[in-house]
């Protein structure tokens, strides 16, 4: 009969083989921030909760997580060496995380922060953009060849119809290029 502590210590060990080596207790990485839009804060995540429920209507699931500041890019911050998430917020960038592992030493990280009040934007174009498509086009399809039935004119549909798609569109295709970027690179001692 097999041991149950063996079976699990060799089911840990086939888990852990895949991951990368952990660093020594007590080393570092020291991250030199560096940034395309200063005053940021960069913080590194310190763990994450993820709560589901479920039941007669369906399921609905909360994510959060916790984290610590580091500093204001740009910046050098400290950070134990091994696997990290890096948070970057506020200063009027759009929010993002991203996970590096980080080899004790010196490491350059460089943040490209994508526009919050652009991300804010094109969540109002999508949904002007999504009315004045379905308004239009509603009327479009109700309309005789003569006049329209909402609008006045098929013109003035035609040109709603579209407006909201264009917008809709942009709102759609905007979010694309629109993003916080990260890069990471060891520093040559």
């Amino acid at each position: 009969m097999r041991h149950p502590a063996s079976s699990v210590s060799c089911l840990a060990a086939l888990v852990l083989a895949g991951l990368p080596a952990a660093a020594a207790a007590g080393e570092t990485a020291t991250l030199r921030i560096e940034t395309t839009k200063p005053g940021h804060i960069v913080a590194v995540v310190t763990e994450r909760a993820t709560a589901t429920a479920t039941g007669p209507g369906g399921t609905a699931t909360a994510e959060g997580m916790h984290w610590k500041d580091l500093c204001v890019a740009p910046c050098t911050a400290t950070v134990p060496a091994g696997l990290r998430e890096l948070y970057v917020y506020d200063g009027g960038v759009l929010p993002d995380t991203q996970k590096f592992q980080f080899a004790p030493g010196a490491h350059t990280v460089v943040v490209e922060p994508g526009s919050l009040l652009l991300g804010k934007a094109t969540m109002v174009m999508s949904v002007l953009g999504m009315v004045g498509a379905v308004y239009g086009g509603v009327d479009l399809a109700m309309s005789s060849p003569g006049g329209s039935v909402l609008l006045g004119s098929r013109s003035t549909a035609v040109g709603i119809t579209g407006a909201g798609a264009a917008l809709l569109a942009a709102g759609v295709t905007i979010p694309f290029f629109n993003k916080t970027r990260f890069a990471s690179s060891q520093d040559k001692e």
